[in-house]
């Protein structure tokens, strides 16, 4: 019996530093994936101070966490500041950051964040960022059906501030 309490001991100790040290193997990685995406995807700089992956959180889910993070307008809104927080975490499945296939979020957490909606008079607005998709649109007809999912689970703001101005419609909150 004492044996059997031994490898118990042995299989959770070594389970501990596994869920401890793998993600530090995938660091990097989801750091460049995370610069890929948002260059591939949206006409804005995105600037943070670093990027961590935990276990921990949301176990067996990765847990990626954007310390200092923000996105700052090019263009005309150059030098504007959209969205800034002191911490972002998503939460994505373990199978999409060791396949390395496109990650989807589970769950988005903003700590103070500092939010920032302004749209000029001619209709410009600073979060339409999105880049134009490549891919010519397709447009279903009403009787056809198509499958929507969304992975998103839970979406919290802690501490935030918001801040919108519609100058067209003269809105200020």
């Amino acid at each position: 019996m004492k044996r059997f309490g031994r490898i118990l001991v042995i299989f959770f100790a070594l389970l501990v530093i596994t869920v401890l040290v793998f993600p530090s193997f995938f660091n990097s990685k989801v750091k460049q994936a995370v610069l890929d995406a948002f260059a591939q995807n949206v006409n804005a700089e995105l600037f943070f101070s670093d990027v961590s992956l935990s276990l921990i959180p949301n176990f067996p889910d990765f847990t990626i966490g954007i310390e200092d993070m923000g996105i700052v307008g090019v263009g005309l809104f150059e030098g504007d500041t959209l969205v800034s927080a002191a911490e972002a975490s998503i939460t994505v499945d373990i199978m999409d950051v060791i396949s390395g296939e496109e990650l989807g979020a589970k769950s988005i957490v903003l700590e103070e964040p500092s939010i920032s909606i302004l749209t000029l008079a001619d209709g410009s607005a600073n979060y339409d960022i999105a880049k134009e998709s490549e891919e010519p649109e397709v447009i279903k007809s009403e009787t056809e059906s198509g499958d929507i999912s969304f992975a998103i689970q839970s979406f919290e703001v802690a501490d935030g501030e918001f801040i919108y101005f519609d100058q067209s419609t003269e809105v200020f909150i």
